[in-house]
């Protein structure tokens, strides 16, 4: 969604929540709405310069054949005109830093207007009409996060745990049953080696484009559990790993299949 698409979703989103019995607080969402606004058209601009800076990069980098840095360059400008045109980030390894600053921006900036339409979600439960309404609202609002449009119920992601020695392993995560932003799944690591194979059951939650693994059982091997918290980044999703509540330099990016 472009930005001009995104301040008609705001005033809409605002003049709609006074029909709704929130007048009291259309306030505060207008503020959240507006600083949300701000920051990702701050980050929209950066990302943009971003896509220069790394093919200027590239270019310069003789140790590459001229081959290899020209297709990896159109590769860039490709990705760019389609970030520019439809807000889509792009999944290439070699952009992948920038877009993961770029959503830990976007995403830390949106935590205000979260906490907004957390408290109308509370004021609303049990109405089931005013409840669905808000909700929808807060999924209009969050489909302005580019990357998340890809992720589903039933879904399968392959990949691989890159490990902070270097080594690197095969690593799956098949999304089940969920409601809403609310999911469970499994993950899988190592399913070529037998005696090395792990797996384990999770909870999650979708928050934006920010994603949330939290393991519930181990259902094969013996391993302590393992958090992940990351991103969606259209059909990628990314992760940093948490063992035994605490976060390791380990770095997941597995792709939808």
């Amino acid at each position: 969604m472009r930005s001009g698409q995104l301040v008609m979703a705001g005033a809409c989103l605002i003049i709609a929540m006074a029909g709704i019995g929130l007048a009291d607080d259309d306030r505060a969402f207008e503020f959240a709405l507006k600083n949300y606004e701000t920051a990702k058209n701050t980050a929209d601009k950066k990302m943009a310069k971003l896509f220069d800076v790394v093919a200027g990069q590239i270019r310069a980098n003789r140790n590459l054949p001229p081959e290899t840095r020209n297709r990896h360059i159109i590769e860039i400008q490709d990705q760019k005109e389609l970030f520019l045109k439809y807000n889509q980030l792009p999944e290439s390894d070699v952009m992948l830093p920038g877009t993961i600053a770029y959503l830990n921006c976007v995403y830390g900036k949106s935590a205000s207007l979260q906490r907004q339409f957390g408290g109308a979600l509370e004021r609303a439960v049990g109405d089931r009409a005013e409840f669905h309404r808000i909700s929808v609202m807060k999924e209009n609002v969050q489909s302005t996060l580019p990357g998340r449009s890809s992720f589903g119920m039933n879904t399968r992601w392959h990949g691989n745990r890159t490990f902070m020695d270097g080594r690197v392993v095969d690593f799956h995560v098949h999304i089940t049953r969920g409601e809403n932003n609310s999911f469970e799944g499994e993950i899988w690591q190592n399913v070529q080696i037998t005696n090395a194979k792990l797996g384990w059951a999770f909870e999650g939650k979708l928050d934006g484009n920010a994603i949330e693994l939290v393991t519930t059982k181990t259902l094969y091997g013996k391993t302590p559990p393992l958090d992940l918290r990351g991103f969606v980044v259209g059909h990628r999703l990314v992760f940093a790993v948490c063992a035994n509540g605490n976060p390791v330099n380990d770095f997941i990016s597995v792709v939808k299949k």
